[in-house]
């Protein structure tokens, strides 16, 4: 069984309070992770977050490049005498040649070391990286409560309400009174995010041919986003 775990987001999510969750699942259910027993966030999580860092159970780290994961790397392979996590942050802002750096490591890690990888979807991996993971999807109910309440605020000040928007958008009203150069790549995948949750919450009860189409344009919107075209091309394509 792998040893290395990626936890689908679908978006962006507070790192600390995620950890903090994962850590009490983990130690909870006998060192070993149960998505049906992942509750929300709470303070005593954060408590026991910490305490698992002091005792060495729980570890942090972050590359920047493949060499420096070359030579951090090394610091983990030792002796872990009990069920240890370490958690190595999300694969998006790891490099194509840093997660082929990684390979070995995720493959073959020290008896009792847990690795633990976020990423947004699936596509996003190398199939080299998803064949040496456990692939386990996060919660619909924990991603909205852990929303990252910095992106969120910036959205709400860039960009249209969903729920007051997405009307006009299934109607094909345009709108796009959008300062460009003020928005981040970030801001806008959230963005879009949104508004794929909210029509999909909604086709769940309309079962409409429009809204669909609707959602695959998000979704074409988005790749474009992740593709660096563009931002008023990528907004644009929603129309299109």
């Amino acid at each position: 069984m792998h040893q290395t775990y990626i936890f689908l987001t679908e978006t962006f999510l507070q790192k600390e309070k995620l950890e903090a969750v994962l850590t009490t699942n983990f130690f909870e259910n006998e060192n070993r992770f149960r998505l049906q027993n992942l509750k929300t966030f709470d303070q005593k999580m954060e408590g026991f977050l910490t305490h698992k860092i002091s005792e060495n159970q729980v570890l942090l780290a972050s590359f920047d490049t493949k060499k420096d994961f070359t030579q951090e790397v090394f610091s983990f392979y030792q002796n872990y005498n009990k069920p240890t996590i370490l958690f190595l942050g999300d694969l998006s802002h790891y490099s194509v040649a840093l997660q082929e750096g990684m390979l070995r490591f995720l493959e073959e890690p020290p008896a009792n070391l847990y690795l633990i990888l976020t990423a947004q979807n699936k596509a996003e991996l190398l199939p080299t990286i998803s064949s040496r993971s456990n692939i386990l999807k996060l919660p619909q109910n924990l991603i909205i409560d852990l929303l990252d309440p910095v992106i969120l605020e910036k959205v709400q000040t860039k960009f249209p309400i969903v729920k007051s928007f997405y009307t006009d958008f299934l109607n094909d009203k345009v709108f796009l009174d959008f300062d460009f150069a003020k928005l981040e790549r970030d801001e806008i995948d959230f963005w879009l995010w949104q508004l794929e949750f909210y029509l999909k919450e909604v086709f769940k009860h309309k079962k409409d041919l429009r809204i669909a189409k609707k959602i695959q344009k998000i979704l074409e919107s988005k790749l474009l986003n992740q593709q660096n075209l563009q931002k008023k091309f990528v907004i644009e394509n929603l129309y299109l």
